[in-house]
């Protein structure tokens, strides 16, 4: 069975889901599939917040944690869907005859059911608005936003035809907007104070985006994309991108949680300029300044989770969204080493 038939078995119990799945490719890494013959067994470890267990063929008992049992009946409307409660440590599964199960995370469901709200709120028949949705949805740089600021950000979108050629933001100036590529194609072209010539560090096609790292920062761009192919764009304006999305971005944590993390196995990481690091730096922090950080990222383990501190705390905002646009798991260090109580390794 593939993730579209998955997806419309999954509708006969959430239509509006099944319908909002298709187009916007939601829980395609957080929907699980379990087939089970008759007198088969199964037992499932249970992570983090609660999970959701629907039937769609065939007969099973359920017990938790060695517990009571209750059971689901694919034919029966009250019998088909079972919740994991978060507290859970395993659940077994016994088939009493051939069993389809789906094992779905609960809060990317209850995600779904909101937004497809959100997309009634907007307007249930306009192509577009879901297009938006996608678009939103798929990038890194909203991925930690509440439905109701996708349901605002979606509405303030503008959109602004771009031609190929055409240099849409240029390094060194002044950061005004955010933008999703809906259409076309874009190069990203970065100088560094070692370099000579400017040096193409990303491609992006449909669906990319660019523009955040100034507006976090609240300064200049610190890299020209330039249109490779013409096409759209749909940009959120600096005002409305602060209010909406800059304060989600980054998990900032204070010195005593990242003590704390640092003792559970998080790696410093140092983002600042190599200058200042041969002047100071916090013991056991690794060094890739956030101008390099784009080329080098591939040098830390993506087993690791980082704290990002840079001297005020800027640069390591900027250095966390790079990181979890690339799949890592980092936090930014409030008021970098200028406000770190613990040792200090000084070289002045």
């Amino acid at each position: 069975m593939n993730f579209r038939q998955a997806i419309s078995r999954l509708g006969k119990f959430h239509p509006q889901v099944s319908l909002l799945t298709s187009q916007c490719g939601q829980l395609g890494d957080t929907m699980r599939i379990f087939r089970l013959e008759a007198g088969e067994q199964l037992t499932l470890k249970v992570f983090g917040s609660y999970d959701y267990i629907y039937i769609l063929k065939g007969h099973a008992r359920l017990r938790l944690n060695e517990g009571a049992e209750t059971e689901l009946h694919a034919g029966s409307p009250d019998h088909q869907r079972f919740m994991i409660p978060a507290d859970a440590a395993t659940l077994r599964i016994d088939a009493s005859d051939q069993v389809l199960l789906y094992q779905i995370a609960g809060e990317d469901l209850d995600y779904l059911v909101a937004l497809n709200e959100v997309l009634e709120l907007l307007d249930p028949d306009d192509e577009e608005a879901k297009k938006r949705i996608q678009l939103v949805r798929s990038s890194k740089a909203f991925h930690k936003l509440p439905v109701e600021a996708i349901a605002e950000a979606i509405r303030r979108l503008q959109r602004v035809p771009v031609t190929k050629g055409q240099e849409v933001i240029r390094q060194g100036e002044r950061g005004d907007a955010f933008y999703f590529i809906e259409e076309g194609e874009a190069e990203v072209w970065q100088l560094d104070i070692h370099d000579d010539e400017p040096q193409l560090v990303n491609e992006l096609a449909a669906g990319g985006s660019f523009g955040e790292e100034a507006l976090v920062m609240g300064g200049s761009r610190s890299a020209t994309v330039r249109m490779t192919r013409g096409g759209r764009l749909l940009t959120l304006g600096k005002k409305d991108f602060d209010q909406l999305v800059k304060t989600r971005m980054v998990d900032w944590i204070d010195s005593g949680t990242a003590r704390s993390l640092l003792d559970d196995g998080y790696q410093l990481l140092d983002v600042r300029y190599e200058e200042e690091h041969e002047d100071s730096y916090i013991p056991g922090s690794v060094l890739i300044p956030l101008q390099q950080l784009r080329r080098r990222y591939a040098e830390l383990d993506r087993d690791k989770s980082y704290v990002a501190y840079c001297k005020g705390g800027k640069r390591s905002a900027v250095a966390c969204l790079l990181l979890q646009q690339r799949g890592y798991e980092a936090v930014c260090l409030t008021g970098g080493i200028s406000d770190w109580p613990y040792e200090v390794v000084k070289n002045y």
